[in-house]
Order: structure tokens, then C-alpha cells, then sequence
């Protein structure tokens, strides 16, 4: 029995010592892409769409602005003070993974400034604004485009199209 023990007692003394198992495995989620287009979906011959896009971690809240601040007056005569409006394009965005496909929660808010010639009343003398809001909750197919949301505009008369394309980056 002595003559088995030294061998391996040699085996275990020239062995490098063991690593401690890595139990901090890469958890790290899945990157998404997602793409918002907002198009006309009154005139498909008229190509003026906006392409908005962000990349996203499954399960947290992503924020998106294109803005520009207007200025309208607070006060009256030259004492008057302004205070400033933020108008453009404003999308949130949280996705989580199902099965084969993405859930998709989005709220996109447009607004403009109306043109004075557009105006119902001419004598006013702040901006008036155009707001569209759209909340969506919906299950979209990776890497394909999917139409979340189609509104008719009573402000401007438009019909806008939303469509939304998610897909894995990594």
C-alpha cells in the first residue's frame, strides 16, 4: 500500500493548486435595437418618415428626446417674462423577453408648433401646440417590422403610422 500512496502523494504535491470555481458567470442581458419609423399612413407615395432608434437592455426604462424649447410670455407689456416649452419628439421604451418573442411598451409623444396662418385664433399671441401621444403595449417578432400604432390627427388632419423593428444586437 506504501508503494501506491508516494506516487500519488507526489502527483498531488507538484500540481499546480486549484482555482476556485468562477461562480460570477457573465449575466449580462441581451442588447436590443429598437426602431421607431413614424411615417404618413395616409399617402404611402410620400416618403417623409422619421427614424428614431436606441439600443435597450431588456427590463429598464429608456429615454429618448429630439426637442427644441419655444419660448412663450408669461407677463404682459415689456415687464413680461418668458418661461420655455419643450416641443419635438419624446419616446420611452421598455421591452422584456417572452418565448420567441419581445414585449414592446412605448410612449411616443409628438408636438409642433402650429403655424400662425393656422391658427383658430389669430390674435394669440403664444404658440399654439399640436401634441400627439401614443402609448402601446404590444408583442412584436424579432428583426421584423411590426405596425404598433396608426392614428388620424384632428389637429393636423395626418395620419401617422408607427412601426416598430426589434432585434437582438448581441
Amino acid at each position: 500500500m506504501r508503494i501506491i500512496a508516494v506516487p500519488i502523494l507526489v502527483v498531488l504535491a507538484l500540481a499546480p493548486p486549484a482555482k476556485p470555481q468562477d461562480t460570477t458567470q457573465s449575466t449580462a442581458p441581451f442588447v436590443y435595437k429598437v426602431e421607431f419609423n413614424i411615417h404618413d399612413g395616409g399617402n404611402a407615395a410620400v416618403a417623409n418618415s422619421r427614424r428614431y432608434s436606441m439600443l435597450v437592455i431588456p427590463n429598464n426604462k429608456n429615454n429618448f428626446y429630439v426637442e427644441d424649447k419655444v419660448p412663450y410670455s408669461t407677463g404682459s407689456g415689456s415687464q413680461g417674462q418668458y418661461q420655455y416649452l419643450d416641443t419635438g419628439v419624446h419616446i420611452m421604451c421598455l421591452i422584456g423577453e417572452m418565448n420567441d418573442k419581445v414585449s414592446l411598451k412605448a410612449e411616443i409623444e409628438l408636438s409642433t408648433v402650429v403655424a400662425p396662418e393656422k391658427r383658430l385664433a389669430s390674435n394669440v399671441p403664444n404658440p399654439t401646440i399640436n401634441q400627439t401621444h401614443i402609448s402601446v403595449n404590444s408583442a412584436v417578432s424579432p428583426g421584423k417590422p411590426t405596425l404598433i400604432a396608426s392614428i388620424d390627427d384632428p389637429g393636423t388632419a395626418c395620419k401617422y403610422d408607427v412601426d416598430a423593428t426589434v432585434s437582438k444586437v448581441n
